[in-house]
Order: structure tokens, then sequence, then C-alpha cells
């Protein structure tokens, strides 16, 4: 009898929990809580393929877009670096810190194309404008150049083989 007692409390603690409460997810602070305003269902982490560095994109796509497409929902994606430069911000530090927000933050809202709505466990909400520039993030000067130098190689290897393969007969 005390197994089955056991058993329905994990049971309970895992249903208030929800996803966070499989640890053979991958889970982030961000989990379960980001949701969107239009169909309610949560924002679920896509990766994006690795660039050059190795480093993959991370995105947060609405769970009905994600399965049925834009039609079904057309709730925005925002990328991983924007959502914890906001919170950072909301929170009032300097650098995202996953602890700070699991204490502080209850759910973030994505409102249309540039608007979270942040509530906090103790009932305030804030609202805070974000711009989706992943491209200004994700490519540095650095990368930029690198990126530029491989394709002007790759341009010259294909004009190179072009201008070798038109070979003209001349009397």
């Amino acid at each position: 009898m005390e197994m089955f007692i056991q058993v329905q409390e994990e049971r309970k603690r895992r249903k208030a929990e929800g996803q966070r409460a499989n640890f053979g997810k991958n889970i982030t602070c961000f989990s379960c809580r980001v949701k969107c305003p239009i169909c309610g269902k949560n924002y679920m982490r896509n990766s994006r393929s690795k660039n050059s560095d190795g480093i993959k994109a991370h995105i947060w796509t609405c769970g009905t877009r994600l399965t049925g497409g834009s039609k079904a929902c057309p709730g925005k994606t925002i990328n991983e670096i924007a959502l914890k430069r906001v919170s950072a911000k909301v929170l009032g530090l300097d650098e995202f810190d996953s602890n700070a927000f699991d204490e502080q933050i209850k759910k973030v809202i994505v409102i249309g194309d540039d608007l979270l709505e942040f509530h906090f466990n103790d009932g305030k909400i804030i609202s805070e404008k974000w711009e989706y520039n992943a491209r200004k993030e994700y490519w540095t000067e650095e990368k930029r150049r690198e990126r530029g130098e491989k394709l002007k190689k790759s341009w010259r290897m294909k004009n190179d083989k072009k201008s070798n393969n038109d070979t003209s007969i001349t009397k």
C-alpha cells in the first residue's frame, strides 16, 4: 500500500511540473513557459543547422505552427539569443541567468511581431519590445569575412573550370 501512495505522489508531482518533470527530455528554463497568445500552446525549441563554427542556432516556435504550419497558427518565431537578451533586460541583469529566470518568471507570451509579455511569479507583468536580428547576432564581422572568402574561392573555381572547358577551334 505504501508503494502505491508513493507512485501516486510521484504522478501528482510530474503532472504539476509538466514537461519539466521528465529528466529524459532536453529542456531549458524556457520550456513550458513561452506561450502563444493565438492558440495557447507552448513554444518548442528547435535547432537549426550548425554554422562554420559548429554553433547551432536555437529558435522557439509555437507548437501548433511547428506541427501544422503557418496556416495552423501564425504565431511569431523568436530566436533564443533575442529571448535571452530581452529576458535579461526585464530581470534587470547585465547578462542572462537561467536560475534567475526560473525563480522569477511564470510565463512569457510572444505577442505579434515584436512584443514579449513577461508574467512574474509575484503577479507583475512587464511588456518589452524585441527586434529580430538573428543575422546580426550570429554573423560576426569575422564570420562575414570568412564566408566572403569562401564564396570568392568557389566562384573562382567555377569560372576557371568554365574557361578551361570552353575550347574553341580556330582555323
